[in-house]
């Protein structure tokens, strides 16, 4: 059996995973038979693979150390270099191609609710780590890259797979160049002084080739430098393009190692972290997960797999084995009190914000619709973190009104909860 007949079978044998009609409406166009086997696949890819997530049981941690720190923070008006406690707050930034729309929408609902101060430092991934620039540069609109500059054929094309297979010399699929060097400077001009100065550092995350770990890269002393450092954190292997030699590393996309960046922010001595992630928690079962390993694996054998790349997967490997427990499971294990004992955690107390079935779409689709609904959750999100009381919640089981916050019943209202006056609770 070939590798690309393992891919389409284990495609059709994925347990009936469920799509959401926002998932759905980024589906193929119809009769593409003439593109050859690759197409159809990653048509389906575009509808995207995560299963629908089950309700959460648990009510909103209203009282998780994490958001205490925000609230208090928010409600002094802290800022940073002048705060009046010893804590460091990190704000982790999940990436995922255009599941960036996501986690940019979640720091936009930040910036409105003009949250961006209670944080010390930044740790992005990918296309977290693009939308963190413009959240700490104050540019509210720059998560509209995602539906008006970047939803197109120039930035992301799966064809271009195909003539790369065939040895034509094209741009590759994904063309950080155009968003680098042309959205970001022309389109939706960045202020990189103000990223490069600002007093909320941003650490860019990346995987190292030569260490085979993640790195952090900061300190920016140029703009083409923090160009380069957001390039190397974007740089998927055989997607958007070789290695890239910087700053004396080899470096490649930060989710070979570390997709969502909380342990690199917890090595870097953080003590509370809020995290932003761009898709549902994975719920469907050690079947369903067993499955979609050795989906997630064949692909990256069939297409991110050139020979540089052997050493890091294995290592990726070696990584999962030692932790025993997934990323997604180790964040939701951060919602119980007393996590921050875990081995994992270190005395950290992580928040995770994990978004709802609108996120389920894949790390390619363009669709324009789905985008938009991609961004729009990441904002509820927020809202539904830091204001409760006011917001609509992703499961019925999160409503307040359902009695499910005793503790919380008479608490202030969201409206008031970060006016000058309010008590942090």
């Amino acid at each position: 059996m070939t590798v690309i007949q393992l891919i389409v079978l284990t495609a059709r044998i994925s347990l009936n995973p469920i799509h959401t009609p926002a998932a759905q409406a980024c589906g193929p166009p119809p009769s593409k038979d003439k593109d050859g086997p690759w197409l159809p696949f990653f048509w389906r890819s575009r509808q995207g693979k995560q299963f629908k997530p089950e309700p959460e049981q648990r009510p909103l941690q209203a009282s998780h150390p994490a958001l205490q720190l925000v609230r208090e923070r928010a409600r002094t008006g802290s800022k940073p270099g002048q705060r009046t406690d010893s804590f460091k707050l990190g704000l982790v930034i999940e990436g995922g191609g255009m599941r960036g729309a996501v986690s940019g929408g979640g720091l936009q609902a930040l910036h409105d609710l003009g949250l961006r101060d209670v944080f010390d430092v930044a740790y992005g991934s990918s296309a977290g780590a693009i939308n963190a620039t413009y959240f700490l540069s104050g540019q509210r609109e720059g998560v509209d890259v995602y539906s008006q500059d970047i939803s197109n054929k120039t930035f992301c094309d799966l064809r271009r797979l195909l003539d790369r297979k065939r040895d034509i010399d094209i741009d590759p699929v994904l063309n950080l160049n155009f968003l680098l060097n042309y959205v970001m400077e022309e389109l939706k001009p960045l202020d990189w002084e103000a990223v490069i100065r600002s007093p909320i550092p941003l650490k860019v995350v990346a995987s190292c080739l030569d260490t085979l770990q993640p790195v952090i890269l900061t300190d920016f002393s140029s703009k083409q430098d923090l160009k380069r450092c957001l390039q190397c954190s974007a740089n998927v292997p055989n997607i958007a393009g070789s290695p890239i030699q910087h700053r004396g590393m080899t470096l490649v996309d930060a989710a070979v190692f570390e997709p969502v960046p909380f342990r690199t922010a917890i090595a870097d001595g953080c003590s509370h972290i809020v995290v932003l992630a761009t898709r549902p928690p994975f719920r469907g079962g050690r079947l369903r997960k067993a499955v979609s390993d050795v989906f997630t694996g064949a692909v990256k054998r069939a297409v991110l797999n050139p020979a540089y790349m052997n050493q890091a997967w294995a290592r990726e490997l070696e990584m999962l084995a030692e932790d025993g427990l997934t990323s997604d499971e180790m964040l939701l294990l951060g919602l119980e009190d007393g996590s921050e004992k875990l081995p994992f955690f270190s005395g950290c107390h992580v928040y995770p914000i994990f978004p709802g079935e609108s996120a389920s779409y894949a790390p390619v689709c363009t669709d324009v619709p789905v985008l938009r609904a991609g961004i729009q959750e990441g904002i509820d999100c927020i809202r539904r973190v830091f204001q409760p009381y006011d917001a609509s919640s992703p499961f019925p089981e999160y409503r307040p009104d359902k009695g499910l916050f005793p503790d919380e019943q008479t608490a202030t209202p969201a409206a008031d909860l970060f006016s000058p006056g309010h008590q942090a609770p």
